[in-house]
């Protein structure tokens, strides 16, 4: 009888104690030990606390790079790599082609190949660069803008007591516009043409004081008069005429 009472009162401890992890209080599949008076958790990897109801961080000490974005999962972390670099911690830095130089040019690289970087372009003498002179490696590994290419360059143009808007560059085909500055007026060629060749079509014209074309005009006012006088008086032999200032 006695035997029968103890099996008994020991069956009861037994689900008495399985009863504290029935159901199980662990959570995120953590295993529940039951104890005499409590039940303790194992929690699986990824998590933490009394109940397994902590998800542990690993972003918090993540070791991504060179401006990685880091990934929170479970019992681990992934990075997220910036334009431009890969790896399992964006460790690895890509970079763009290496680019051509225009033809007679020059590409200047010294800055390096990688994302951000920025290349420079510059023309043999004689040669004037057509499009943008720097252009950037972007985060998809392809270069801004288009490649520049050198045309033949006219020489740069001065007239004295004037100027010459190049505005609209010296390559073949573009228009140099010249003026003067205020007192002078200018004589010949408003604008000259850039040509293949790497000249100027025409002369320069030159900027000349106004008062000067005050005294070409009287003195060519003068000799008109002075030639329909003559010939009035060849026509008549008895003609006598004195000019006088």
């Amino acid at each position: 009888m006695f035997k029968s009472l103890f099996l008994v009162l020991f069956l009861v401890k037994i689900a008495d104690t399985k009863g504290k992890c029935s159901p199980n209080p662990c959570h995120n599949d953590g295993t529940c030990t039951a104890r005499k008076t409590k039940f303790k958790c194992t929690c699986v990897p990824g998590y933490t606390g009394v109940i397994c109801q902590e998800d542990i961080d690993e972003c918090e000490n993540h070791v991504c790079q060179n401006g990685a974005t880091c990934v929170d999962i479970v019992n681990g972390f992934l990075c997220t790599c910036a334009g431009g670099f890969a790896g399992d911690f964006c460790e690895t830095v890509y970079s763009c082609l290496e680019p051509d130089a225009p033809t007679n040019g020059f590409v200047n690289t010294s800055a390096g190949l990688e994302v951000g970087n920025i290349i420079y372009y510059t023309c043999m003498e004689g040669y004037g660069l057509v499009g943008q002179s720097q252009r950037t490696c972007l985060a998809n590994l392809t270069w801004s803008d288009s490649i520049p290419y050198c045309m033949i360059e006219c020489p740069q143009l001065h007239i004295p007591n004037g100027a010459a808007d190049t505005s609209e560059g010296r390559n073949a085909g573009s228009t140099a516009v010249f003026m003067c500055t205020a007192g002078y007026t200018l004589s010949g060629n408003s604008k000259l043409v850039c040509e293949l060749t790497g000249f100027w079509k025409g002369v320069k014209p030159t900027c000349n004081p106004v008062w000067m074309w005050a005294v070409v005009m009287t003195i060519l006012v003068l000799m008109l008069f002075v030639s329909v006088v003559t010939i009035i008086c060849l026509a008549n032999t008895h003609c006598t005429y004195e000019l006088t200032p």
